[in-house]
Formats: C-alpha cells, sequence, structure tokens
C-alpha cells in the first residue's frame, strides 16, 4: 500500500489516501506526491483510478481547510517558499504542482501551529478550526503592532525634534550642532540595526525572537531619553542621545521585521495604513502638551524637559504593554548563529541575486532625507511662527478631516491597486504641500492647506513603500535585510537632517520644506524601475482541479 499524499507531508491515515502499489513504484515515489513523482512532462500518465482518488482527496481536504480561494498575492509569496518552484517552468502560475505544495504547507502548519511568518493559507486552515481565537490572536497581534508604531514615533518625535530644541533652545548651540549630534545617531544607529537584524533572525526565547528585543529596546531607550535633560553640556548630549540611545533604539526598529511576521501577506496593506494612521497619536502625545504650552507663553519654548521625561515614561509603559500581548509562535528552524548569518547576507553573490532589494536601498536614501529634513526642525519650525488659538480650533479641524479622507483612501488603495501606484502618487503630490508651507509666510490658512496636502500623500507614500519592502524581502532573512535598508535609511536621515538644518541657518526655517520636496521628487526615478509585488488576476482565483 501507498499513501497518495504522504503522512509525513500532512496526509491523512484513511482507506481514501491510500492506493495498492508496488514495492518498486512504492520506493521510487517516497514521500513525493504523485504529480511531484510523474513531473509536469508525464503528468497525463497518471494511472486514472489513482489519480481519480487523489484529486477527489485533493478536492475535499483544500474544501475543509478553506485553500479551494486564493489571490495572486497569496501565489507569489507561496512561489517563493514553495519546495517544488524549481521543477515550474512558470512562475506565479497554477500548475498541478500547485495542488499539491499549497496544501502541503497548509496542512503541515497547521499540524505543527508553528512558522514565524504564517502564510495566509494556513491562517485560514486554523481560523476554520477556531475561527474565535485565531481572530483574538490576530486582533491581539495588530494592537501591540499598533503601540509600537505609537511608540516609534513618540520616541521619533522626542529625539528628532525636541532634542534639537534642547540642544538649539536650552544649550545655546546653533542648529548645526543638533545636526551633528543627529548625524552621528543616526550612523551609528544605522551599524547597530544591521547587528541586532541578524541576531534578531537567529534568537530562539521561550518569549519569541523579535519581542524581547524591542522590549528590551524601549524601556533602555525612555531611560536613556529621561536623562537627556539632565545636562546641557555638548559632551553629555553627544554621548547620550548620539551614542547610547541610537545603539538602544535599533532594538525598537526591529519592529519592521516583526510586522510581517505576524501579519498575513493579504492583510499588510490594511494593517500597515492603520499602523500609519496610529502614528499621529505618539505625535500627539508631545505635540499637544507643547502646543499648549506655546499658544500660553506667545509663541516662547518652555517645559521641553518635562513633555521629553513625560514621553520617555510612556514609551517604558508601552514596551511593557508589547511584550505582555504578544507571543510569537516558535520557530522551526535552528538558528546558525548571527556572524555566520550576517556574513552569508553580505556576501555579495547573494546580494546580486537580490535587484529589486538593490533598487529599495538607494530609493530608500532618499525617502529617508526627504522625511529628517522636515521633522528634525519641525517644532523649531512651529515655534517660529505666530499660532493663534482661535485659527487653529477653526482651520486646523479641517486641515485633519482631509488629512484623514487622503489617507484612507490612498491606505485601501495600497491593497487595491498597487503598492508602487501609491508610492508614485504619493510622493510626487506631497512636495506641493511642502512649497505651500514654505510660500506660506506663517499665514495659517495657507500652513493648513500645506499640511493637508503634504501629510496625506507623504504618508500614503510611506505606507506603501513599507509594504513593498515587506513583500520583496526574502522571509528567512528579514531582520538582516531590514538592516541593510537601515543603512541608507541612516545615511538619508543623516545628510537630510544636516542640510535642512544649514538650509534653516542661512536661508531661514521655511526652507526645510524646500529641501525635503528635492529629495523626495529624487527618489522617483529609482522607485519607478521597480516591479509592482500586487498581481492583479484576470479571472476568478479558484483552484482549478480539473486539468
Amino acid at each position: 500500500m501507498d499513501h497518495l499524499i504522504p503522512k509525513n507531508k500532512g496526509g491523512p491515515d484513511i482507506p481514501d489516501n491510500a492506493v495498492v502499489a508496488c514495492k518498486k513504484c512504492n520506493s521510487s515515489k517516497g514521500d513525493k506526491g504523485i504529480y511531484e513523482w510523474f513531473e509536469l512532462g508525464r503528468r497525463y500518465e497518471v494511472p486514472r483510478i489513482a489519480e481519480g482518488k487523489y484529486l477527489k482527496l485533493l478536492y475535499q481536504l483544500h474544501e475543509e481547510n478553506g485553500t479551494l480561494d486564493i489571490k495572486d498575492t497569496e501565489l507569489e509569496e507561496l512561489c517563493r517558499q514553495c519546495e517544488l518552484g524549481k521543477h515550474c517552468p512558470e512562475k506565479a502560475k497554477l500548475t498541478v504542482y500547485c495542488l499539491e505544495s499549497i496544501l502541503r504547507r497548509a496542512l503541515t502548519e497547521f499540524k505543527s501551529e508553528t512558522s514565524p511568518g504564517v502564510s495566509s493559507l494556513s491562517r485560514k486552515a486554523i481560523s476554520k478550526t477556531s475561527p474565535i481565537e485565531a481572530h483574538r490572536v490576530l486582533r491581539r497581534w495588530i494592537f501591540a503592532l499598533c503601540i509600537i508604531a505609537i511608540g516609534g514615533q513618540l520616541f521619533t518625535e522626542i529625539s528628532g525634534t525636541f532634542f534639537s530644541t534642547i540642544v538649539h533652545f536650552e544649550a545655546g548651540f546653533p542648529y548645526a550642532v543638533a545636526g551633528i549630534i543627529n548625524s552621528v545617531f543616526s550612523v551609528l544607529g544605522m551599524v547597530c540595526y544591521i547587528v541586532f537584524g541578524a541576531i534578531s533572525d537567529n534568537l530562539r526565547t521561550r518569549f519569541g525572537r523579535r519581542v524581547p528585543l524591542i522590549f528590551i529596546g524601549m524601556v533602555s531607550t525612555a531611560l536613556l531619553t529621561f536623562l537627556f535633560v539632565m545636562s546641557t553640556d555638548f559632551l553629555w548630549l553627544l554621548v547620550d542621545g548620539g551614542i547610547l540611545i541610537a545603539i538602544t533604539s535599533s532594538l525598537i526598529r526591529i519592529s519592521n521585521s516583526l510586522t510581517p511576521d505576524l501579519i498575513p501577506l493579504e492583510k499588510r496593506g490594511r494593517v500597515n495604513t492603520l499602523l500609519t494612521v496610529m502614528t499621529p497619536v505618539g505625535s500627539a502625545i508631545v505635540w499637544i502638551p507643547s502646543l499648549i504650552s506655546l499658544l500660553g507663553s506667545g509663541g516662547s519654548f518652555s517645559g521641553e524637559a518635562v513633555i521629553i521625561q513625560f514621553g520617555a515614561i510612556v514609551l517604558a509603559i508601552m514596551g511593557v504593554v508589547v511584550f505582555i500581548l504578544v507571543r510569537e509562535p516558535p520557530v522551526p528552524e535552528p538558528a546558525v548563529g548571527w556572524v555566520k548569518d550576517l556574513k552569508k547576507t553580505l556576501d555579495w553573490q547573494e546580494l546580486k541575486k537580490q535587484k529589486d532589494f538593490f533598487k529599495l536601498f538607494f530609493a530608500n536614501f532618499f525617502i529617508s532625507a526627504a522625511g529628517n529634513a522636515i521633522f528634525l526642525n519641525l517644532f523649531n519650525f512651529v515655534g517660529s511662527i505666530n499660532l493663534e488659538l482661535t485659527q487653529v480650533a477653526i482651520y486646523g479641524p479641517i486641515a485633519l478631516a482631509i488629512m484623514g479622507v487622503g489617507i484612507y483612501f490612498l491606505g485601501k488603495s495600497i491593497d487595491k491597486i498597487g503598492r508602487k501606484w501609491v508610492t508614485i502618487v504619493g510622493f510626487v503630490f506631497a512636495p506641493f504641500g511642502s512649497w505651500i508651507i514654505a510660500l506660506s509666510n506663517g499665514v495659517i490658512v495657507l500652513l493648513m492647506l500645506g499640511f493637508a496636502v503634504f501629510f496625506p500623500f507623504y504618508w500614503g507614500g510611506i505606507t506603501a513603500v513599507t509594504v513593498w519592502q515587506q513583500d520583496i524581502l526574502p522571509k528567512e532573512a528579514r531582520g538582516r535585510f531590514f538592516g541593510l535598508i537601515g543603512i541608507t535609511s541612516a545615511l538619508g536621515t543623516a545628510v537630510g537632517g544636516y542640510i535642512s538644518s544649514v538650509m534653516a541657518d542661512k536661508l531661514g526655517i521655511f526652507w526645510i520644506f524646500v529641501a525635503s520636496s528635492l529629495f523626495l521628487w529624487a527618489s522617483l526615478p529609482i522607485l519607478n524601475r521597480i516591479p509592482e509585488t500586487l498581481v492583479k488576476k484576470k479571472k476568478h482565483p479558484r483552484l482549478d482541479l480539473q486539468r
């Protein structure tokens, strides 16, 4: 007797999964599926009785496991993971191999309930058996990712904007000194991000591989941030804000790899949009009391140290909550050592195979430069204009409503139209908002209009690029490859922050928006050469069990 679907591949031990076979055929087939054994060229030679039982069993199991319907995005992911892919003449196209490999993956992942980057198909299988529990776990993961996003933005606002305020207004140093400290922070963070990314790929603990590092990063960064305002001495500001915090905050950025580990491919666009929408909450935690302070003191700065320390306390609490909420699924693959893994990733022969990664790698330099060109000195910009509470109360909600609608539709388009389309559109039109702000001369109506144009397109583009990266980067090496992308993030952040600071000193604070727009437009020629990862189906995406 021979099992049509091998037992060690998840096949059931039932009469419908068994046929009479001679010893020679039984030995030759081994643990292969029928079509894998016969191969595509001889698939029409499969004995009719055996094939009839096989197709009937495949249909029943696919139906039970919720894998009859798949999307093109799911098929793309399965092709990258499929062990039969080397036999397929054309990638991302349904063949009889898909009947075996899709079901095999769903069955084996369902039985083991492992795999950190659980595919959408295995999630369907799990939810088919326990939909309430599966939904509850996924919802808890998404909530934890939202907390991490809020905490990350909270720290970005503190380090990118309020650190600069302390350096310039409290310590009395020029803007360029804040740019130097920020550059040291960015470059050192770049190196640490690569190392910690490799460590997270190979860490195996009872609490997971990435969450423990994120927890340590959030708590230790909060402590160092709390201590940052203890002195206005240049050496202290450089060591604490430029060196130590650069090391610890790199651990928080591992969450870039955690998101695709936990979230199925077909939900990543919507989840990443939600994370983008939640980031303003992190900004609000520090900006609302800061704006109240500015409005109440006629535009003069006060209370920055208290705001920084308050934000640090909130960040530490968030780290504890994330650690409690998320229990990563265990990783079946054994660790090979982060040093060895890192060397393999940095091998030029291996890197040359990742052509699309290199395009994202270089485009990310200009994207990061554009972001930091504005956000490094954004609070200084707000402090330089005279804000009236009445005008902000009237025009602010209108601008926020426009931003919300724009972000919603752009975010929805990521999974509907494509990652590339949203990115290009976002980065083409966001700079127009920058120029409106730069030329507003402090007029509140023009400022709100500029913000309403810039932020939806900018955040929409950033979200689409993030999903694009998650689709393209190899699943088993996300931590390391996100670390490599961190190189251009750090370099771009350093260059963008320094250039915008110099322009603010020489030409005026409004020119930071001009610098940002030029960096965004510079990224477009590179992004346009990267293929779209969201493929649209021309017909109903249902597996055809007929040959």
